[in-house]
């Protein structure tokens, strides 16, 4: 496993980390400010999302002052990358009962959904490297 593989998987795992112990936070408690706590509890999660949005920037800004320019290839598997987070966005709070109910019975459930772009994704990758290795 290379360096950025690592970094990747220590934000993976610190993240999943912060989703575990506060997805069950209720809403109710949002504006709750302890004494000694600078923040009520929705500003410190919204801190969350503009801590990562600077920080990318940094990146990207840092990624083109080092002329580590992206190639097309890495701009689609980034946009890729980008749908993930937004599909494991949607997933955040959701118990196993609503994964898998249907809202018809004609409609796939949230965890048939996951399960077949995990299954597409494999073929997609798998096509693509036939391409790459003839």
């Amino acid at each position: 496993m290379g360096k950025r593989e690592e970094l990747i998987a220590r934000l993976d795992a610190v993240r999943a980390q912060v989703v575990a112990d506060l997805t069950d936070a209720p809403d109710a408690r949002l504006g709750d400010k302890p004494e000694g706590v600078q923040r009520a509890l929705r500003n410190q999660l919204l801190r969350f999302a503009e801590h990562q949005r600077q920080h990318v920037n940094q990146i990207e800004k840092t990624r083109w002052a080092i002329g580590a320019r992206p190639s097309e290839v890495h701009m689609i598997l980034g946009q890729a990358e980008e749908e993930l987070g937004r599909m494991r966005a949607a997933l955040v709070g959701l118990s196993d009962e609503q994964l898998a109910q249907r809202p018809s019975p004609d409609a796939w459930s949230i965890a048939e959904i996951v399960e077949h772009v995990a299954n597409v994704e494999v073929r997609y990758a798998e096509t693509a490297k036939r391409i790459l290795n003839t």
